[in-house]
């Protein structure tokens, strides 16, 4: 079960995991992205624009999608969110995320260890209607 915490704690943790893990290699998250879209893929009001493993800071799966304001409210989403996130992260030993409000959604953060390796995304999230 995935811990939710503020951006500060977020960071400190995700600081923490990545000096004593090793981050996933590129197959790990592959299959990390597969099983996530499995997940989001009964959240019928979001859909996925991109999604992409990015080397900007680190490996990381990017994520930009958009929801619907007609259906859902952004706090709303972030429950379903966050939902989907336990269930995809639920073999993990450790497991964190977090949100931020953006001017046109939220980004949310995610972290999970799995066998020793580190998997991070980060999903932009903006609504329309």
């Amino acid at each position: 079960m995935s811990s939710k915490c503020s951006p500060f704690e977020f960071e400190k943790q995700f600081q923490a995991y990545l000096s004593a893990y090793a981050l996933a290699d590129h197959w790990q998250r592959s299959d990390a992205m597969k099983s996530f879209m499995l997940s989001v893929a009964r959240l019928h009001y979001f859909s996925v624009a991109k999604m992409e493993i990015t080397t900007k800071n680190h490996p990381m799966i990017e994520v930009r999608g958009q929801f619907s304001l007609a259906k859902r409210l952004p706090e709303l989403v972030q429950i379903d969110m966050s939902n989907v996130w336990n269930e995809a992260c639920s073999k993990a030993s450790h497991a964190f995320h977090t949100y931020e409000k953006t001017s046109l959604g939220f980004d949310a953060f995610f972290m999970a260890v799995c066998d020793n390796t580190v998997v991070t995304y980060m999903i932009e999230v903006a609504g329309s209607g």
